[in-house]
């Protein structure tokens, strides 16, 4: 954490780096979905990255303040501030896709989140080779390249995916404000005008500042990102996973408000 003020400019640097390891995070807001952890095993759960871990950030703030137009009141003074904020993206966790609706019947050890639907807490096998699932030859070469293209998964080959070991993309926020300052006609009281621009990033350019997510799973508010892959649909009489696979047309969705430039006018008297 570093800064430095020199007459009527501030600068400030700050970089973090933590770690958060837990066994549940347990995010959500409900008892039941304390049972929606992925895992390989609910009753068994082991030490893993928090769904509040956020190893990187680093802020940079500047502004500058300019006074004009001493009077009896006082003076008009304009403030300019910059606000970055970057930081790494949240953890979510690979699982097995649902096969079926009545998924339970597979596995017992998934649970239904809000409104009856299903929530997949199977944590995902990285199959090392084909005679490691049950699926047909066409949806093991798409599963196969899908592993060999995504880093997490191809690092966990033949090994259950720790929970939270994916992390969507960086984060960019640039923020800005003006404020103005309006002598009253009180002395000691002034009027304070502001103007604040929210994501500057995506006003300048309708393809900056986005924010990737992966898709929520409908009905799960247990706070517990994961990502299915495949379908599954139960285990042979070796264990074997039985599923299907077709590779997903994006992995990443973009939150449209927080990808938005937003703009706030606000007004304040002081006295």
């Amino acid at each position: 954490n570093w800064g430095v003020f020199w007459k009527n400019l501030g600068f400030r640097i700050s970089y973090t780096y933590s770690e958060s390891w837990d066994i549940n995070s347990n995010p959500g807001f409900i008892a039941d979905e304390n049972f929606l952890v992925p895992s390989a095993n609910l009753n068994n759960l082991s030490l893993a990255r928090s769904v509040f871990d956020t190893p990187h950030r680093l802020v940079l703030a500047a502004n500058y303040r300019f006074e004009y137009g001493e009077g009896d009141n006082g003076a008009f003074a304009t403030t300019l501030s910059f606000l970055y904020e970057g930081r790494s993206g949240r953890t979510f966790s690979y699982v097995y896709g649902l096969g079926t609706r009545n998924f339970q019947q597979f596995d017992p050890n998934n649970s239904f989140g809000a409104f009856g639907i299903a929530a997949n807490d199977d944590a995902f096998f990285v199959p090392s080779n084909r005679n490691q699932v049950v699926m047909s030859d066409a949806d093991w070469n798409a599963l196969n390249r899908f592993i060999d293209g995504d880093p997490v998964l191809s690092k966990y080959r033949g090994q259950v995916v720790p929970r939270n070991a994916g992390r969507e993309p960086w984060i960019n926020q640039l923020d800005f404000r003006v404020a103005q300052e309006i002598p009253s006609f009180v002395k000691g009281h002034h009027f304070l005008i502001t103007l604040d621009v929210l994501n500057v990033l995506n006003l300048l350019n309708s393809d900056w500042g986005h924010q990737q997510t992966v898709p929520l799973v409908v009905g799960d508010f247990s706070g517990q990102t994961r990502v299915p892959v495949g379908q599954f649909f139960g285990y042979d009489a070796q264990g074997r996973a039985n599923m299907t696979f077709s590779a997903p047309q994006q992995f990443y969705n973009k939150d449209n408000f927080l990808s938005r430039w937003q703009m706030q006018l606000g007004l304040r008297y002081s006295f």
